[in-house]
């Protein structure tokens, strides 16, 4: 009974060995070029489309907007509308709620 177990466990060894020693089937595939898309200026509205305005509804507590990329933070009031790529930032326990184009509010 122990050459048994003692053969088992050599052969489950021996096969576990043999297992780690093969290369992954992916390793000798040869790399997939990247594919390649056209740049696209995400900064600029597409030519053809309104851009779209985010309108304040309502604001509550310490609420600032900026342009993307400045650090020039003003007070947001209600009905003021900003263009894309406005940042938003609010204080602590402060919110505001912003119409998106002519979708429901957020």
């Amino acid at each position: 009974m122990t050459t048994m177990r003692l053969l088992a466990g050599t052969a489950l060894c021996l096969v576990t060995i043999g297992l780690a020693l093969q290369p992954a089937p992916a390793q000798d595939a040869e790399p997939v070029p990247p594919a390649t898309q056209p740049a696209v200026d995400t900064t600029q509205p597409v030519p053809d489309q309104t851009p779209i305005l985010s309108r304040v509804i309502e604001v509550r507590g310490d609420v600032q907007y900026a342009p993307l990329g400045s650090d020039d933070w003003q007070a947001c009031k209600v009905d003021d509308e900003y263009p894309q790529q406005t940042m938003i930032r609010t204080g602590i326990r402060s919110s505001a709620k912003l119409q998106i184009g002519d979708d429901d509010t957020y």
